[in-house]
């Protein structure tokens, strides 16, 4: 009778075993599912845009790629102190960031930030496409 009933619980710490695996992996199916269609809605940003939202994670906090109407990237070197910037124009005005997403200037008339530090302007500008 002893070994049945320790049988009966192996079976039973199996099949409740199982049944949480299963859940878990139905739990991850669909959030997984929901990511797929998310990512399916939003358009895809072309390399450069891709390249600027990866290398600086902050600059989705300054613009939505995906709902910026004329929005220009452009990133700026500073080739004596190897360092680089990025001048975010969100259609208010372009503003000046360093690296690490600190603001940093914002050009007016008469004065201009590239010219004031000595910044090299990349030839690639980043243009929203909405």
């Amino acid at each position: 009778m002893n070994l049945v009933l320790k049988f009966s619980l192996i079976l039973l710490f199996l099949s409740f075993g199982t049944s949480q695996v299963h859940a878990q992996k139905s739990e991850t199916e669909q959030k997984l599912s929901e990511s797929v269609e998310v990512s399916e809605k939003e358009p895809k940003l072309d390399e450069l845009g891709s390249k600027l939202f990866t290398n600086y994670a902050w600059l989705k906090d300054q613009i939505d790629p995906q709902n910026c109407k004329g929005c220009t990237i452009t990133e700026l070197t500073d080739n004596v102190r190897n360092i680089n910037y990025l001048m975010i124009d969100d259609g208010s005005g372009p503003k000046m960031y360093d690296a690490s997403g600190k603001y940093y200037c914002a050009p007016y008339e008469g004065f201009s930030c590239i010219e004031f530090y000595k910044l090299e302007e990349s030839e690639e500008v980043w243009k929203s496409k909405s």
